[in-house]
């Protein structure tokens, strides 16, 4: 009887080894082609035409109607072989700015404009862009192209200019010189 036992307990543990017990997962699984079919990672921008009219209106209701803002997602695209884009992913918001101007000498007034629209831009829900704002590019636009007063920043350093007390004047001059 006990031989018996043995011998049994011996083929089950035989058919036993040949079995794998893995615990089951949970969440999504991975598509076969997710699995065989890489994807390169190539920079890209895409526009975000519903960030870009919500930060309109905010600025039309802040009684800033001579700023005109575009939003772009800069990021990367997914793409296959075949030219395919599989997705795309947002590292950070590109914000283009044109702000009507004629007097170039009111240094004081341009950079108070600007730190009026930064503001409403920045005073915005966290929900309200898809990543950071980043890399800003302002055009003082008078409508003559050779007068127009040009910008491009940082929106990190914008804040920390503006957490330092520059303002009007000081604030443009800092933005302009990059420190």
């Amino acid at each position: 009887m006990m031989m018996q036992k043995l011998v049994g307990a011996l083929a089950l543990l035989v058919v036993l080894s040949g079995c794998s017990f893995e615990p089951p997962t949970m969440g999504p699984t991975a598509t076969a082609e997710a699995e065989l079919t890489p994807c390169a990672f190539v920079w890209a921008t895409h526009s975000l035409e519903q960030e870009t009219a919500a930060a309109q209106a905010r600025l039309a209701e802040a009684g800033l109607e001579d700023v005109n803002v575009q939003l772009v997602a800069f990021g990367e695209d997914c793409v296959y072989a075949d030219g395919r884009v599989g997705g795309f992913g947002v590292m950070s918001v590109d914000v283009y700015l044109a702000i009507g101007w004629h007097d170039f000498s009111d240094q004081e007034g341009m950079g108070n404009r600007l730190e009026q629209v930064l503001q409403v831009l920045l005073a915005a829900p966290a929900d309200s862009y898809p990543a950071n704002l980043q890399k800003t590019s302002v055009v003082f636009e008078s409508g003559n192209d050779a007068e127009d007063v040009r910008l491009r920043f940082e929106m990190t350093t914008a804040k920390q200019f503006l957490a330092e007390g520059k303002h009007g004047a000081a604030f443009l001059q800092a933005l302009q010189a990059g420190n």
